[in-house]
């Protein structure tokens, strides 16, 4: 719609717009025909969507049929059985009847036949014959008035049916036979923020350890707590409002109710199922299952149970019963690490913790549908599906949250890096208490939370700026590093500084006020083995050691692998050159380290993250 001239602020005649350079026709021809090839991929996929929601909706269609036939059969069975008491107490009133109609004929015939026989001695005047009918009469007499008296009021016998007014109650509230959603597996999610809740309360004897969470229908939050062994339920704000003890270490947790949840823990030799119900904004205990094998995740799914043990799936009823076998696992010691069910109960998914693997299961189980690896995914520890059908996957050891596709087939995206996690956070239930905030203020001896494991390859530089942060804080705080004194790094540095490796540490230990423990190699581990480096004859040493890590994504690279190697020292290309080297044979150290790890983990101060990755270290490293 064109404005008269006379509305316009200014006017500008065409003849003086056309003075500039021509338009570049085919550059707005290239832009004009990706858009248009945007369009065309934007139609074609409205086009599938809309193929799909209409095979969508004749699915769901045919389970709302298949549910209300369900239903049916059910109800049918229950007519039948109801049906059936009603035939058995018609049977019970008909032989109570016959009886007493039965007792009364025989009774009137009995005095009819006496009656007879007493005119009949009357007439004949025998003496005998008439005291023995005498006698006869009035037992007769006694007997009838006694079963008279019994059926004195003969009220009418019928039947009623008492209908169960809780199945027609039950009914009568239901809008339909479930609900409708929308199902969005494969829309991505985005993260808008990070915030951090403090969850502690008065009663923690230690910091906490969030192991799982749940989030019932009316936005109530539970949370387990590993070290202090109890559930916390929490409002919308994430402030603690009640708690309840469980006396045992939770591993898992699942919604089974609006208001209950049934969780995993674990004990000794005791591995049970604790179900805690919110009632008046308070937690309270309720029944509790117990278990033969171990209970790590729990996932529910039509009234049944999912459980793992570490390599095998079970599924039970909610009594407890044992229902099969679903999924085994036996490659390794976490091949059936956590669990979860997709909404409708078509899936299941499987954390591999040891291959880091999710695996997708068919329904009965027996089959894999698929299974995922990425690189951003290890040590996967968590899994979630959303009610919606998203399904997120935390990574322990990457320190990462996956969106998979509603199949598990492949990353839709990585939410949550080691970067925005802070690389010390562990990703444990997409709901996360940082773990290095300790809650303790006292001396070093009491209470110490050890926030790092990491090796200081370099100088005072690599202290990470978490440990001053915590200390700046006042908490209690103790780092924990490493110097590899002949590592690529310090061997590096060394050289740059005219010094030998040990004086090289020597000297930034001092700096630093760390302090370090030389460990010199034990002879009954050292093995020898010839290998093939790059070596500078310029320099005439090794130009790296033989394997390096990336710094952006921490890939092992193999230096005989790279395209055009250069010394770091002198730039002059290396060459290849077989040499003589010492090995650790870990292998031989596995037993002791075995049994130390056995010795240690009854105590119970580890949590069940850090011994699921220490065993898989000692396993697989």
């Amino acid at each position: 719609m064109y404005k008269p001239a006379w509305q316009c602020a200014k006017v500008t005649l065409l003849s003086e717009l056309i003075k500039g350079p021509p338009p570049d026709w085919q550059q707005l021809s290239r832009k004009i025909q990706i858009i248009l090839e945007t369009l065309t991929k934007l139609e074609n996929i409205g086009n599938t969507n809309m193929q799909s929601s209409q095979l969508s909706y004749n699915n769901q269609l045919d389970e709302i049929r298949q549910t209300r036939q369900k239903i049916n059969t059910i109800l049918d069975k229950i007519e039948k059985n109801t049906i059936k008491e009603l035939d058995d107490k018609m049977t019970t009133l008909k032989a109570s009847i016959q009886t007493d109609l039965d007792n009364c004929i025989k009774l009137k015939n009995e005095l009819k036949q006496l009656s007879d026989a007493i005119h009949a001695i009357v007439d004949k005047g025998q003496a005998e014959l008439s005291f023995i009918a005498t006698k006869k009469c009035l037992e007769k007499i006694k007997l009838s008035k006694t079963f008279l008296k019994k059926n004195a009021v003969q009220a009418e016998r019928s039947l009623t049916f008492q209908a169960d007014t809780d199945i027609t109650q039950f009914f009568s509230k239901r809008l339909g036979l479930g609900r409708i959603l929308f199902n969005y597996p494969d829309k991505v999610f985005t993260v808008q923020r990070k915030s951090e809740y403090d969850v502690r309360i008065p009663s923690d004897s230690k910091s906490c350890d969030i192991t799982a969470n749940c989030v019932l229908s009316s936005d109530q939050i539970l949370v387990t707590d590993d070290k202090n062994q109890c559930v916390k339920l929490l409002d919308l704000q994430y402030q603690v409002v009640g708690h309840c003890d469980l006396n045992a270490h939770p591993s898992d947790m699942c919604q089974i109710t609006p208001s209950q949840v049934a969780v995993t823990m674990y004990k000794k030799k005791t591995h049970e199922v604790q179900f805690v119900s919110v009632n008046g904004g308070q937690l309270v205990k309720g029944r509790k299952l117990q278990f033969q094998h171990n209970v790590l995740g729990i996932a529910n799914s039509q009234k049944d149970l999912y459980i793992t043990d570490g390599t095998a799936l079970y599924k039970y009823s909610m009594s407890g019963g044992l229902l099969g076998t679903v999924y085994l696992d036996l490659s390794g010691e976490l091949t059936v690490w956590k669990c979860a069910v997709s909404q409708i109960g078509d899936k299941i998914y499987v954390i591999n913790c040891s291959h880091h693997k999710v695996i997708t299961l068919a329904r009965d189980g027996y089959r894999v549908l698929c299974t995922f690896t990425d690189p951003d995914l290890q040590l996967p520890s968590f899994i979630h599906v959303t009610a919606q059908g998203q399904v997120l996957v935390c990574g322990a050891s990457s320190h990462t949250l996956l969106q998979l596709n509603g199949e598990g087939r492949k990353n839709l995206a990585t939410l949550v890096t080691m970067q925005d996690s802070q690389s010390y956070v562990d990703v444990d239930s997409f709901s996360e208490n940082p773990p290095y905030l300790s809650d303790s203020d006292s001396d070093i001896d009491d209470d110490v939370d050890i926030d790092f494991v990491r090796e200081r390859v370099d100088t005072i530089s690599s202290i990470p700026p978490e440990l001053t942060d915590c200390r700046l804080r006042n908490y209690n705080t103790l780092y924990i590093c490493g110097t590899d004194e002949y590592g690529t790094a310090t061997e590096t540095k060394a050289i740059a500084e005219g010094l030998t490796p040990q004086q090289i540490c020597d000297k930034y230990s001092a700096i630093d006020s760390a302090g370090y423990i030389l460990a010199p190699p034990q002879e009954w581990l050292r093995t020898h083995n010839s290998v093939e480096q790059l070596h500078c004859e310029n320099c005439d040493r090794l130009a790296c050691a033989n394997q390096n890590q990336c710094d952006v994504c921490g890939k092992l690279i193999n230096a005989m692998e790279l395209v055009n190697p250069k010394c770091k020292l002198c730039g002059n290309r290396p060459k290849v050159r077989s040499s003589e080297h010492f090995f650790l044979d870990l292998p031989k150290a596995e037993h002791n380290l075995q049994d130390h790890q056995d010795s240690v983990f009854h105590t119970e101060l580890w949590t069940n993250n850090a011994k699921v990755i220490t065993k898989f270290w000692i396993r697989d490293a």
